[in-house]
């Protein structure tokens, strides 16, 4: 860095010699200036390689340097802004690293082989206390919940998919009626539900008309499942297709008592 900046001096002037050279509370001994640029003097002296501001020195030795407060203000302000610019560029190098080893750390700590997805979006619920279930109409008995897995599916009445789906979520609630309580959950009227005519849901059904559920959780098409373990926290959401029998073997927390 000294080098750098001692190429940029002056060395038009002719080297000066000082038995001593005092700036400040610092004295230098057998000093002989290199040259100055338009803020700094440079020397040597007995310890070696120096440079002090213009502005410091006696009025003879500014004048020998053909010192400009003026200019030396103006460069020791540009000097000043390009540190700054420097120094900031450095921090947010830093910060930058620091942010994504960070970010690294928490991704792989959300991560498992059991996993079903991992959350890409603050907006996800994966890993995240679920929302409070809260409707606009059962259709029939309100389902216990307590201590068992839930398993949310939004759908809607005409939607060839979710009817395709209703089967395969019938023989999920069989198989895993000790540990499971899958839920279905419909954005239309009342009237609309009760006029379905498809597979029948042999799992409880409700109504809200207003979705504000799905909402919340950003389910956005259907059908939609939203998987959340006894703890209260949502494993997965997404399309129910990844709920295969297999894959809830692994995910559900284990029947009451066991």
């Amino acid at each position: 860095m000294f080098f750098a900046l001692l190429s940029a001096c002056t060395l038009v002037a002719a080297p000066l010699k000082f038995d001593t050279l005092k700036v400040g509370s610092k004295t230098y001994y057998k000093v002989t200036t290199i040259g100055a640029n338009a803020t700094d003097l440079y020397f040597t002296h007995t310890k070696g390689i120096s440079n002090v501001k213009l502005r410091l020195l006696p009025p003879e030795v500014q004048k020998h340097f053909e010192y400009d407060p003026n200019e030396s203000a103006e460069t020791e302000r540009a000097q000043a802004n390009d540190d700054k610019a420097y120094y900031d560029m450095l921090q947010g190098e830093l910060t930058a690293k620091a942010q994504k080893k960070i970010r690294k750390a928490k991704e792989e700590s959300q991560s498992s082989e059991n996993n079903i997805v991992d959350p890409i979006s603050d907006r996800s619920y994966v890993g995240k206390t679920a929302p409070k279930l809260e409707v606009e109409k059962w259709m029939g008995e309100k389902p216990f919940t307590a201590g068992k897995n839930v398993l949310v599916f939004f759908w809607t009445t005409w939607s060839k998919p979710c009817q395709a789906e209703i089967p395969i979520l019938n023989a999920l609630q069989k198989k895993f009626s000790d540990r499971l309580v899958i839920v279905g959950i419909s954005g239309q009227s009342e009237e609309d539900v009760r006029e379905y005519a498809g597979p029948a849901m042999e799992f409880p059904n409700a109504v809200e008309s207003e979705g504000k559920l799905a909402n919340v959780i950003g389910a956005t098409s259907v059908p939609y499942a939203m998987l959340v373990g006894t703890n209260g926290v949502v494993i997965y959401q997404g399309h129910p297709d990844a709920l295969s029998e297999a894959r809830l073997v692994k995910v559900l927390s284990p029947p009451p008592g066991q």
